[in-house]
């Protein structure tokens, strides 16, 4: 600059201070500073994935032109990493405008690695001798993050009781690349009342691209039936250049009962073909003071062979532990001899409150349809475990064998006959039980085959 443009600009610049004397108060004359340029932003901090992303960004130029000035504009001088590109257009100044808008593009490289980016900008305002009246440095400053954090699942929906506490694995998938050294994990959740989220997890090994997270879900035990809780949470990556990956995932839990204990859980029965017989199942039930059973809906699967199933439950006073469940199980007539049958039994607990969960309860029915001479059979050797004399065991046994030759002979009407002594054979039986000689519980069991025989041999 030579020593007559510096005498213009000097000569300028006491022009201005004079006329900053009038507007501000209280500067003395000669002595005001400079005039100073001033950006808005006076930098730009920002964060872009791979793949060419672009910011618009629009700074605020600030300079105390004065009626006069005859500004050439100004002009901007930029130092940038490869990764950053800046474009825009600069508007002209004119004299006595204080502030001048300029919009500017910020470009990342499409193939720009993760990493820390510098863009080392200056803006100057050049007066009408193109001397420069003032400066101002503005810096931009990316860093190139990886791709989302990805988890896989996004989120976890299960039900559980109050007090369950169960792990969940969470798999993060994020590209870490040889060389990363990972400062650590950060995690935030916002959990209901009710639900509880920990766990911890370790540094992975580089180069790592999935890494397991170890939580423990805990359900508090005073946590409702039928409320379902909620826990979102998120986590957080850094890694060697402190881009930090991000992903949110949800918890749903729907609190429900425990398990129905059910006595037993499997039933076994022989039957003849054409018996009718009732199944008495006792199961527990976790009642609490707001239940009330008004009902049970029955979902049955039975293989053919079994009919219709109907059933009931014991009316419940008041609150109880067990529920009794009687069904009514009937065999086809022409149920395949030999055969093994069976009913998957599912009854859902209807509750009056319809908000809370109805419990279900599901057990097995297994058949085997025996011959009505291989039942007898069987209460033959059951009559020879009794403990009676040989006198009395003779008595029962002989009236269930003359039965089975009855019931093998090919003469149809000597079923007849069997069922007489059958019938015999209850009667001597409840004899026995009054006279104290066996206890009703052992009697009971024979004298249900027994009229189950005659049921199915004589039920016309």
């Amino acid at each position: 600059m030579t020593n007559k443009n510096k005498i213009l600009s000097l000569t300028t610049i006491a022009a201005i201070s004079a006329i900053l004397l009038v507007s501000v108060p209280g500067t003395a004359f000669g002595s005001a500073e400079d005039p100073v340029l001033i950006l808005n932003p006076s930098s730009f901090t920002g964060s872009a994935l791979p793949g060419g992303q672009v910011f618009m960004l629009e700074i605020n130029m600030a300079f105390p032109f004065m009626p006069g000035d005859v500004v050439l504009g100004t002009t901007i001088t930029s130092d940038c990493d490869d990764e950053i590109g800046l474009s825009g257009d600069i508007p002209a100044i004119f004299g006595d405008e204080t502030e001048i808008t300029v919009d500017f593009e910020i470009t990342i490289a499409s193939d720009a690695q993760t990493g820390f980016y510098v863009c080392e900008t200056v803006f100057q305002v050049n007066d009408s001798g193109n001397n420069v009246l003032d400066t101002a440095p503005f810096n931009i400053f990316i860093t190139v993050l990886r791709d989302e954090l990805t988890l896989v699942p996004d989120s976890f929906t299960a039900d559980a009781v109050p007090g369950q506490v169960f792990n969940l694995p969470i798999n993060l998938e994020f590209p870490f690349v040889a060389g990363d050294l990972i400062f650590g994990f950060t995690i935030t959740g916002d959990c209901d009342d009710d639900i509880n989220i920990g766990g911890s997890a370790q540094n992975p090994t580089q180069p790592v691209s999935v890494i397991t997270l170890p939580f423990v879900i805990t359900i508090d035990t005073g946590a409702v039936i039928g409320d379902v809780l909620h826990c979102k949470t998120s986590f957080s990556i850094s890694d060697s250049v402190n881009a930090v990956g991000v992903a949110e995932f949800n918890i749903w839990i729907t609190v429900i009962r425990g398990q129905l204990v059910i006595t037993p859980d499997n039933i076994t029965f022989d039957a003849v073909p054409g018996e009718v017989f009732n199944v008495d199942v006792d199961f527990e039930f976790p009642f609490e003071a707001a239940d009330e059973i008004i009902g049970f809906v029955s979902f049955d699967e039975c293989d053919d062979g079994i009919g219709p199933i109907s059933g009931v439950f014991d009316p419940i006073d008041g609150l109880s532990n067990t529920v009794t469940l009687h069904r009514t199980i009937t065999i086809d007539s022409d149920a395949e001899i030999g055969s093994s049958l069976h009913c998957v039994i599912r009854s859902q607990i209807t509750l009056e409150d319809l908000t809370r969960v109805s419990p279900i309860v599901t057990f097995d029915i297994w058949v085997n349809v025996l011959a009505p001479e291989d039942l007898i059979e069987d209460l033959v050797d059951d009559v020879g475990s009794l403990d009676l004399n040989n006198g009395n065991t003779n008595s029962l046994s002989k009236k269930l064998e003359q039965a089975i030759k009855n019931i093998t002979n090919e003469d149809p009407t000597d079923d007849a006959e069997a069922c007489e002594k059958l019938q015999s054979f209850i009667n001597q039986l409840n004899a026995f039980v009054n006279a104290g000689k066996i206890n009703p519980g052992e009697a009971g069991s024979l004298i249900d085959v027994a009229e189950a025989l005659i049921d199915s041999l004589c039920q016309d």
